[in-house]
């Protein structure tokens, strides 16, 4: 079993501007699991081994709008299987609490060869995940494809400007 990431950047300017999921989302993944040449389209097709996890995380392109005091968020609130659940099974939304590394202060000046000061704290990367499983007991080199839908709310600040939608794809494989 092996925990595969895909992140989903959204072009949050871009759905303000009223443009659909398929022209706003770029999704990534390690290109060895990637299909179709796929990688950064909103479209990715992906392929996993019987078993495995998948965990999609999803990011603004750009938090902050320039000349704007409000940041753009975005979260993945729900999804569709376009088989009923058959390969992907036990879809789960995590808060994704984690320590990660920030400066230790805010606008700390940054000079020729002198580190800054780092400390480390709790914060949180939501993801959204699911195990990739083949029904019954299929014979090596069997696969099958899911198609599935994510719907994403995209807000500045407070404000819900949208949710958005697209279907992207996993090919699930018996090793």
């Amino acid at each position: 079993m092996t925990i595969h990431r895909v992140e989903v950047v959204v072009d949050c300017e871009a759905v303000e501007n009223g443009a659909p999921g398929s022209r706003a989302v770029n999704m990534y993944a390690s290109q060895d699991i990637v299909l179709s040449n796929s990688q950064g389209s909103f479209e990715l097709s992906i392929r996993v081994d019987n078993d495995d996890i998948i965990r999609w995380s999803a990011f603004p392109k750009v938090v902050q709008p320039e000349g704007s005091n409000e940041n753009y968020s975005v979260i993945i609130d729900a999804e569709h299987d376009w088989n009923n659940n058959t390969l992907l099974k036990d879809w789960t939304a995590y808060q994704g609490n984690m320590p990660v590394y920030v400066y230790e202060q805010d606008a700390i000046p940054m000079r020729q060869d002198q580190r800054v000061n780092i400390e480390r704290q709790t914060a949180y990367q939501p993801f959204v995940q699911a195990n990739a499983t083949l029904p019954g007991r299929p014979n090596p080199g069997v696969s099958q494809t899911e198609a599935y839908t994510f719907y994403v709310k995209v807000y500045k600040g407070t404000e819900l400007i949208k949710e958005i939608n697209w279907d992207p794809f996993v090919t699930v494989v018996q090793p």
